[in-house]
């Protein structure tokens, strides 16, 4: 079975911060040095990177506080760290777009290293 990314913002089942086509359209900003690896990879191998950098910067220090928690109960959990509580907008959750392009950049960087 192929992996789904999810990069709904505040899902239980989120697994990216950025969607492949998103992705696809931040990287198109960087110079081939950084994205060969990337330009080349398969489908199933990017959305790999893309769940793999998302895992990566969940690991680090990061500042704020989920926007849910669990609190109210395990329906309500989400398990990455962002959205966190000032990433919405009239009630929409978002990912902030550093984060966003920080996930395309770590999986680019990933598959260009071949971590």
């Amino acid at each position: 079975m192929a992996l789904v990314i999810n990069a709904t913002a505040g899902s239980t089942t989120a697994n990216s911060y950025i969607t492949l086509a998103d992705a696809e359209a931040i990287l198109l900003e960087y110079t081939t040095f950084i994205t060969a690896a990337w330009t080349v990879a398969a489908t199933a191998v990017k959305n790999a990177a893309l769940t793999q950098a998302t895992r990566d910067i969940d690991s680090m220090r990061l500042s704020g506080d989920k926007y849910n928690t669990g609190i109210l109960g395990e329906d309500d959990y989400q398990p990455l760290h962002f959205p966190t509580k000032p990433d919405v907008v009239e009630s929409s959750l978002f990912i902030p777009e550093n984060v966003e392009r920080a996930t395309a950049l770590q999986a680019a960087y990933i598959l260009r290293s071949g971590e």
